[in-house]
């Protein structure tokens, strides 16, 4: 059966599965349907059913008691949820359905929200040790949707490049198909609550930063495909996350964290890589020559140029693993190859395997382009971090970055440079 849907959509379902649909009404008041299996030889008194042929007797000396019994039991729960539906309006409440998606009402989520983050912090006031091990950890991610988008714009000078693809679509997002979209790439036990017309608050329990960035991916997927824009980024869909107890301790500070990342989002570099077949050395070119004009240069994701000797390249990805480790749960791809480099590195950090650690050390030299590429992508609980670089004499130059969308697109595009799926 369906989890959500419209009217239609339960009616529709309803009718290829032979289901009996028995209206919950009372006089002008219509609160839903109620969907009976059938049985065999059964009747209806009520006349949105179709009565079955039958030519059994005890059926049909059944059928009157049933139908009454259906009826009965109808009329009891539609008078119920009415009361319940008066008592909210009486009482002020906010309603727990946003009427013009199928996602919450902010009032119910700030509601749940509230309850998860006091149950995880009686988790954590326990013992840290035991917080830990129990891991009591839930994401909240920010959503906003800008229909109006526009794609990134030609650089003057870089012409030549630019034509050689076409340009993506401008963004149309629609705000009730995309909640639909979203809800679609969620699981069951997520809570996507509306805060106002283009802005999104989505509840995940039970989930720690590495499951939250999964998801995120799935919900660009979701509406990237709906949207027409097969191979390019959703331009209006801005996503951030912030996960209890890496990002905060209270529901204002996850708020305020999601809502930041999600705006850094909007000027991410990868909007302005072109997201069909390209080689990584047409992907590195382009990175290296949009970093000096990337939008926002004090954001903390905003990409920096990278010029250092091989062996503080080594440095730094040691760096940045080690504080990635401190978080648990860990994705890392690297590139790894004889002699110094970032993979030699980080396997001898790691050591013996980790089952919260996933690897991935590729070897690129015999991927078109990729010769002296030096590479590192890692996601963690608490971050993200890309860096990408041509190791020339003995120094790695190209850039390096704090930004998820990065991170997620170089790691599924080397995988797929040595035939790896990396993700999913």
């Amino acid at each position: 059966a369906p989890a959500y849907g419209t009217e239609a959509d339960i009616l529709d379902f309803a009718r290829r599965e032979q289901l009996i649909v028995v209206p919950l009404a009372l006089r002008r008041l219509a609160v839903g349907h109620l969907l009976l299996q059938k049985e065999p030889g059964r009747s209806s008194a009520f006349p949105s059913v179709r009565r079955p042929d039958s030519s059994s007797a005890s059926g049909s000396r059944r059928a009157p008691l049933l139908d009454g019994l259906v009826k009965l039991l109808a009329t009891q729960a539609t008078t119920a949820l009415a009361l319940l539906g008066e008592r909210e309006r009486s009482t002020g409440g906010a309603a727990m359905k946003d009427p013009a998606t199928s996602a919450y009402s902010f009032a119910y989520y700030v509601d749940v929200a509230g309850r998860e983050i006091d149950k995880a912090r009686r988790v954590a006031g326990r013992e840290i040790d035991k917080a830990r091990r129990h891991g009591r950890r839930f994401t909240i991610a920010t959503i906003v949707i800008e229909p109006d988008a526009a794609a990134a714009p030609e650089r003057p000078g870089e012409l030549a490049f630019w034509r050689t693809t076409p340009p993506p679509p401008p963004s149309t997002l629609d705000t009730g198909q995309v909640a639909e979209h979203l809800l679609r790439a969620v699981r069951d036990t997520d809570i996507l609550a509306r805060v106002d017309e283009n802005e999104f608050h989505l509840l995940m329990p039970e989930t720690a930063g590495l499951e939250a960035h999964a998801c995120h991916r799935r919900m660009l997927s979701r509406v990237a495909g709906s949207d027409k824009r097969a191979g390019y980024l959703p331009k209006g869909l801005l996503v951030g996350l912030a996960t209890f107890p890496h990002d905060g301790q209270s529901l204002a500070q996850l708020l305020r964290i999601a809502r930041l990342r999600a705006d850094a989002t909007k000027t991410s570099i990868v909007h302005r890589i072109p997201q069909d077949r390209r080689s990584i050395g047409d992907i590195f070119g382009l990175l290296v020559r949009e970093t000096p004009a990337a939008e926002g240069p004090l954001a903390i994701s905003a990409p920096r140029a990278l010029d250092v000797s091989v062996a503080d390249a080594a440095l730094l990805a040691t760096s940045v693993v080690r504080n990635a480790l401190r978080g648990g749960a860990v994705f890392i791809l690297v590139a790894h190859h004889d002699g110094l480099s970032l993979g030699a590195q980080v396997r001898t950090l790691l050591g013996t395997p980790r089952e919260d650690v996933v690897v991935h050390t590729l070897d690129l030299r015999s991927s078109p382009g990729c010769e002296d590429i030096e590479a590192l992508c890692v996601l963690a609980e608490h971050g993200a971090y890309a860096l990408v670089g041509r190791n020339q004499g003995g120094f790695v130059r190209g850039i390096h970055a704090a930004d998820p969308l990065l991170a997620d697109f170089l790691a599924e595009r080397l995988g797929r440079a040595v035939g790896l799926r990396v993700f999913g």
